[in-house]
């Protein structure tokens, strides 16, 4: 069975159990009374060890896209290059110039470390991505950002 699959039964049988002590509400409210008496019939679960983990654990933990995995330096360092080679097309087409030569030497500095840290890297590279993506309608800063959005994908 999936972990999906376990959630959705879990779930489930926790509303099937409210219902059988007459825990039942109205719509998409509860009176005191019931609120109080589900509390009674909370469900926890005990992880014994999670060996890989990405995102939040806990109350309250809200995050946005969470990407995980390697991100190829090499193909990186070569979208690079090829954007550097390109610096005075790009700027001519609308991107910042300030911008996109930080940008540049932020990923290649993270692109040309051995052993590249991934979550810098992929950072490094969404930032030119979003430097890059300021010259509308610029076939080649297209061309650009759909290559480094396939890197990161």
């Amino acid at each position: 069975m999936s972990v999906l699959d376990g959630i959705r039964n879990a779930v489930l049988d926790w509303a099937i159990e409210l219902e059988r002590v007459g825990i039942l509400g109205s719509e998409f409210s509860f009176s005191t009374e019931e609120r109080d008496r589900a509390k009674e019939l909370a469900v926890t679960y005990n992880i014994g060890s999670i060996g890989n983990f990405t995102g939040n654990l806990g109350n309250g933990n809200i995050s946005g896209d969470i990407n995980s995995g390697t991100v190829d330096a090499t193909g990186c360092a070569n979208v690079i290059r090829q954007v550097a080679r390109s610096v005075d097309q790009l700027v001519e087409d609308g991107v910042n110039a300030d911008d996109l030569r930080q940008a540049l030497n932020a990923a290649s500095v993270e692109a040309e470390k051995g052993g590249a840290n991934p979550s810098r890297l992929r950072a490094a590279m969404v930032d030119l991505r979003g430097v890059l993506s300021n010259a509308a309608g610029s076939l080649l800063a297209s061309g650009a950002v759909e290559a480094i959005t396939k890197l990161l994908s």
